[in-house]
């Protein structure tokens, strides 16, 4: 195997590659991608061993004469200052239990646990600070925000330094893709910022952790200058990357298989123990740090010759099926504590317990606050940063504002239903399999059902949440003689609605997450397949908040009626940003919505063998008038018509929810 191999299409995606290499070549020869011979080990309990051998080195001062001068590793660790060089991550023995004994003292588990409320201040300002926008880089806006606010501030390091920092440690985790003149700039310049934050804190030391290492090296001796220096090094870089990496790959992680962001949605409690799962599944080192052998040590059956430098693939291991039964899927109830993410045996990352409450307190957050995160962009177009040592992403562009979404959507698929279906825009209902009725007389009957079950009367007024052109408001209204108020976020369809109307009810334009009435304003309500473009417990809470006490609720919803394979896991994601949906609950999710929103459940009704031949129908209708409304409408209306053709529109562990609620 040569470095071409390891170069950009393996960094994308390295996983298929090492299941072949676990499966036929545990322990190999390569060369990176600038000529550097190494032997890499990919299976999980061959990692272990390997990290925790003393045979193996990790002294680069004492390995500089295995390089080959001529390789850009070669000269790039040439090119580091002495400290950066020579720090806690590539010494040995006393030297490294002296070292990391100096600094474990501040990154204790108890230690840390104390810094939550403040991380959980500093996630609490990023993510206002996201609010407003439609698209932004979770990378540059949150992920690598949060780590080095917090080691700025564990540090003592002035905030204002950190974007310089973040751009030298970054070059310092690619020195297999890195030119050299770039590793020797950005790690002077990282050297001499240190030392110059050394000089300052020796004249006005403050509470914390740099001041606390300066006194130690000034009054107890316990480290030469040259060792502080490389100490703070360490923990800038591995507090601002390893973290940064791991939300963005975390992030990713979920949005890519929404069955397992609905457990956690479901059950924020749950993150804690997800966050090792996720450092196993994609987590943000891909190799270990640098180590040689100082005489043949055999593995796998393989012997690694003496003076061979190698890498132990921590991605790899983390996904070999011998240790972690189905290891290429995501399972975030899975205890994932056995993962090498961090490293194992005495040179187990000592930054682990922050970099897992900062990613805990990230996810928990992002799930509560945002819970209409998609993907801006395919997850194809997503760029990977050039290293062999970590693994993350160069930015994560994502959608935040599903309202906004959700109005330029109907703007195009509006016109795309009113051809292939009815001016209902709502699913149908067919009594039987033989029942052969027209999608409008099917789409009316589920419309009647609906009015049947909100049982009100002229005396009543009632909220539609959600109306489309208006058409069940309307049936509604002339049904019952109610006061029917509609009201959706797109403005074309309140003014189709209006047209309509002619005065027998009323539409206005509002967001469903901040409704323009007071309290109790109405009699009862409903949202019909609404609220699968929403954040549903906020939905559901503005919902309850506008009824009076004791008015019905009744809620026509898209369900999961089971477990989606992995593949179709793998195809919903875009199917749900192309519809501007949000995940898909549970009918046991439903009952939990309902009640934590302030509505006791009547009846929930599992409706769909009486809908299912919706989806054939707008299937069927999106083939017969594919290329009329495309070329009237362009590729958005190519995006939705391919969906609705497309399987995963079609898979039987989709039903269809009638939920109805009292307010208490």
């Amino acid at each position: 195997m040569d470095g071409a191999v390891l170069g950009a299409g393996f960094i994308r995606d390295p996983h298929p590659t090492y299941a072949r290499l676990r499966a036929d070549a545990p322990v190999f020869p390569t060369l990176t991608p600038n000529g550097m011979k190494i032997w890499v080990v990919t299976r999980h309990d061959d990692a272990r061993d390997v990290l925790s051998d003393p045979r193996l080195s990790k002294s680069v001062r004492d390995a500089m004469h295995l390089l080959d001068p001529d390789t850009a590793e070669a000269r790039n660790f040439a090119a580091l200052p002495g400290p950066l060089r020579d720090n806690l991550l590539s010494v040995d023995g006393p030297d490294h239990l002296r070292l990391r004994r100096l600094v474990s003292r501040a990154c204790t588990v108890r230690q840390v646990e104390s810094l939550c409320p403040g991380i959980e201040r500093i996630v609490g300002s990023l993510l206002d600070g996201m609010e407003g926008y439609d698209v932004v880089d979770l990378v540059s806006a949150f992920a690598a925000q949060l780590p080095v606010k917090v080691i700025c501030a564990l540090l003592g390091v002035p905030e204002e330094d950190s974007p310089a920092l973040l751009e030298w440690t970054q070059t310092m985790v690619s020195l297999s893709f890195a030119p050299v003149e770039r590793v020797a700039a950005h790690s002077r310049a990282l050297h001499d910022h240190i030392a110059g934050l050394v000089m300052t804190k020796r004249v006005a030391p403050g509470a914390d952790l740099i001041s606390s290492l300066i006194h130690l090296r000034d009054t107890e001796d316990e480290l030469t200058e040259d060792e502080l220096i490389s100490l703070i090094a360490v923990m800038i870089i591995g507090g601002f990357e390893t973290t940064s990496n791991l939300i963005g790959n975390a992030v990713l992680a979920l949005l890519q298989n929404p069955e397992q962001l609905r457990i956690l949605r479901h059950d924020p409690d749950l993150v804690r123990g997800a966050v090792d799962e996720l450092i196993r599944f994609d987590g943000s080192v891909h190799t270990s740090t640098f180590r040689y052998t100082t005489e043949p040590v055999e593995v796998a059956g393989v012997t690694i010759p003496a003076g061979a430098v190698v890498f132990v693939s921590l991605l790899s291991a983390n996904r070999d099926e011998s240790a972690f039964e189905h290891a290429g899927q995501l399972d975030v109830t899975r205890d994932a504590r056995a993962h090498l993410g961090f490293g194992h045996g005495v040179h187990y990352c000592i930054g682990a317990a922050l970099a897992r409450i900062e990613t805990e307190v990230a996810l928990r957050e992002l799930i509560t606050r945002c819970p209409n995160l998609r993907l801006a962009v395919p997850a194809e177009e997503l760029r990977w940063r050039m290293s062999l040592l970590s693994r993350g992403l160069e930015a994560l562009p994502l959608r935040t504002n599903a309202e906004r979404d959700v109005s330029r959507f109907y703007d195009v698929y509006s016109h795309v239903l009113l051809k292939i279906w009815d001016d209902n825009f709502h699913y149908g209902y067919w009594v039987s399999d033989t029942d052969d009725s027209s999608n409008r007389i099917a789409a009316q009957r589920l419309t009647d059902l609906m009015i049947s079950l909100v049982d009100v009367s002229a005396d009543d007024r009632v909220l539609d949440l959600g109306c489309g052109v208006g058409v069940p408001a309307l049936a509604l209204a002339d049904a019952t003689g109610a006061e029917v108020v509609g009201i959706s976020i797109n403005q074309a369809q309140v003014d189709e609605a209006n047209r309509r109307a002619g005065g027998r009810a009323s539409f206005v334009c509002a967001d469903a997450l901040a409704l323009p009435f007071p309290d109790a304003h109405f009699d009862a309500a409903w949202a019909f397949e609404s609220l699968l473009h929403m954040d549903r417990p906020k939905a559901l809470t503005e919902l309850a908040r506008v009824v009076r006490p004791g008015g019905l609720v009744v809620v026509a919803d898209i369900i999961q009626r089971g477990p989606l394979s992995q593949e179709s896991e793998a195809a919903l994601g875009p199917a749900l940003e192309t519809f501007a949906l949000t995940p898909v609950p549970t009918i046991e999710d439903y009952r939990v919505l309902l009640t934590e929103a302030g509505l006791e459940p009547v009846e929930l009704r599992d409706i769909s063998e009486h809908t299912k031949k919706t989806m054939e129908r707008l299937a069927a209708g999106a083939t017969e008038h594919h290329d009329e409304l495309v070329e009237r409408f362009g590729d958005e209306a190519k995006a939705y018509l391919d969906v609705v053709r497309s399987p995963i529109a079609a898979l039987p562990e989709w039903g269809y929810l009638v939920a109805i609620a009292r307010r208490t």
